[in-house]
């Protein structure tokens, strides 16, 4: 028996890609947001935060300091948590980011030509005993955080703009169809 085209679902007809792979991410953690009971600016804040300690070399401890700092903060935690989950999208690329950090933190910290040649073998041939040597990890991960710093601000400075203003408008429009549905709905006054 044949099937036609028409008794296959539209879902199934479309073809998954790279960007609806991002489009499904975002409209995910999207409604995920808007769902939270607190202000735009919390959501926004909170949020930011977990883009920005998405992109420092904290593996490990990226969630569990970005729900620390929203609660110094004040601020919404799980939008922390799932800001520093957004960064995930970006996985295919951290190795790339990270060398980039890597690179930008020894140039902030004037970091000769000569004492880069030194250091970028140990990077490149990283071995389990140079993690647990704090002096070697220092020297790998110190730089990589002066330059999670340089991309780390300004990234969590956009998601926070851009959260605000998405979350913002969401709450306006919701505030104003409850008022409507409130005038619509009938009043049970005694006459």
């Amino acid at each position: 028996m044949e099937k036609s085209s028409q008794a296959i679902p539209e879902q199934q007809i479309k073809k998954k890609n790279f960007f609806s792979f991002f489009t499904h991410h975002f409209e995910k953690s999207h409604k995920a947001l808007r769902k939270l009971p607190v202000s735009a600016h919390s959501i926004a804040l909170g949020f930011a935060i977990g883009v920005f300690y998405g992109f420092t070399p904290f593996w490990g401890f990226k969630t569990i300091l970005a729900i620390l700092s929203a609660a110094l903060t004040r601020v919404s935690k799980v939008a922390a948590a799932i800001g520093v989950a957004a960064h995930d999208i970006i996985l295919p690329f951290v190795p790339g980011l990270m060398w980039l950090e890597y690179k930008i933190g020894l140039m902030l910290l004037g970091t000769d030509a000569h004492q880069y040649k030194k250091i970028l073998p140990k990077f490149q041939h990283l071995e389990l005993r140079q993690l647990i040597s704090w002096k070697e990890l220092y020297h790998i991960v110190w730089p990589m955080f002066i330059g999670s710093l340089v991309i780390g601000l300004p990234a969590a400075l956009v998601s926070y703009l851009v959260i605000f203003k998405s979350i913002k408008k969401y709450q306006d429009t919701q505030k104003i169809e409850e008022e409507l549905n409130q005038d619509l709905t009938p009043t049970n006054s005694k006459s």
